[in-house]
């Protein structure tokens, strides 16, 4: 039937239909994969945080836990890695959106991910052993905002565009118990800390642990009424390291989820990786 169709239309009104036609199949392609309105996946750690808040006000362990022991030996032996692929799922205004990423992550301080749709990066992050920074297409202005580690603290750094943030979800660093109190509960062991985050605003930071399996967890930040700011859970292993990651941010009523795909341990990385990206215009987010 098409064409008989075409058989009547001119050569040169042809090829501008084909052209037509083909733009809106892929137009159409593109928002079914990229776009759709999936359900919100559902926590299987923090469904009630104000649960796991008060599990924290127990009567502290007198001995250090042997599963946060062999946690901390295990992640000694992964000083880098590199995926080349991970698929990224964002929940947010009842709405999903999938991109693609590319990791490159160095201990002690070396992180950058690149987030990308069909119309190229849309998101930098990154952080070396001096500064960190963040990049959005979507943001207003569309400048690097970039600030020196000693100066955290004046940001006023939303968790979404954390880099610091996303390199502590992996699990992978060593657990530093100073100014940290730890609690046991079932079966998982909860460290607990009283800070405060990029905005100066008191917060409560819990690091859970398998108190059977000695995995890593995931991560849960709170006001000081145990109101959830934040949370990051690990999902699924390939043995020791992790392979998907759900993110909930919960002020900004966004989710994401991280699913990791070939990934090198302990591999090289070129130095350059961690250059702070000539990207203009900069905004220096330490300078109040």
């Amino acid at each position: 039937m098409l064409k008989r169709v075409f058989f009547f239309i001119p050569i040169k009104m042809q090829k501008k239909a084909l052209i037509i036609i083909i733009f809106v199949l892929s137009t159409f392609m593109v928002w079914k994969f990229c776009f759709n309105q999936s359900p919100k996946p559902e926590s299987g750690v923090f469904q009630n945080p104000k649960e796991i808040v008060q599990k924290i006000q127990g009567t502290p362990v007198q001995k250090i836990p042997d599963a946060l022991i062999q946690l901390n030996k295990r992640n000694l032996n992964i000083k880098s890695f590199y995926c080349k692929k991970a698929s990224v799922k964002n929940w947010q205004d009842g709405k999903s959106f999938n991109l693609n990423a590319e990791i490159w992550f160095e201990k002690p301080a070396k992180f950058r991910m690149f987030l990308t749709s069909f119309l190229g990066k849309e998101i930098d992050l990154g952080s070396n052993e001096e500064v960190f920074w963040f990049w959005s297409k979507r943001s207003d202005p569309r400048a690097l905002h970039w600030a020196e580690h000693k100066d955290y603290y004046k940001t006023r750094l939303k968790t979404p565009f954390n880099p610091l943030w996303i390199m502590e979800s992996f699990g992978l660093k060593k657990i530093s118990l100073k100014d940290k109190k730890i609690t046991e509960s079932d079966n998982r062991i909860i460290i607990s800390q009283k800070t405060i985050n990029a905005s100066g605003k008191p917060i409560i930071k819990i690091v859970l642990i398998d108190k059977t399996t000695g995995k890593f967890v995931g991560l849960l930040v709170t006001d000081i009424y145990a109101n959830p700011i934040t949370s990051s859970e690990v999902i699924e292993y390939d043995g020791k390291f992790p392979t998907a990651i759900l993110y909930n941010w919960y002020e900004e009523d966004a989710m994401m989820l991280i699913r990791f795909g070939d990934v090198q341990i302990n591999t090289h990385i070129d130095s350059d990786t961690w250059k702070l990206p000539n990207i203009n215009p900069k905004i220096n987010m330490g300078i109040e």
